[in-house]
């Protein structure tokens, strides 16, 4: 098992991106368990990527969008980059 301080270090895009996502999961009420189920994954790894210690793929983007009300990983992105607020 890899500790967290073991990581290469996220880009500020990376950060920017799982603060959001953070941000949007709590709004809902999401625990990091339900936000792994709902991409299909562990809640380890849903952890990581909420806390921007690892990247989030457009994939999981998506499924998290789509789960939360929005269209697609297009409009989170746009969030993230202070459009659509």
């Amino acid at each position: 098992m890899v500790r967290n301080t073991d990581l290469e270090e996220t880009s500020q895009a990376t950060k920017l991106i799982a603060e959001t996502v953070a941000a949007m999961i709590r709004k809902a009420g999401w625990s990091q368990t339900k936000t792994g189920a709902v991409l299909g994954k562990s809640q380890s790894y849903a952890s990581l990527r909420l806390k921007g210690l690892a990247s989030w793929t457009t994939d999981d983007l998506d499924k998290l969008a789509k789960a939360l009300g929005y269209g697609n990983a297009f409009a989170l992105l746009d969030i993230v980059r202070g459009m659509n607020r």
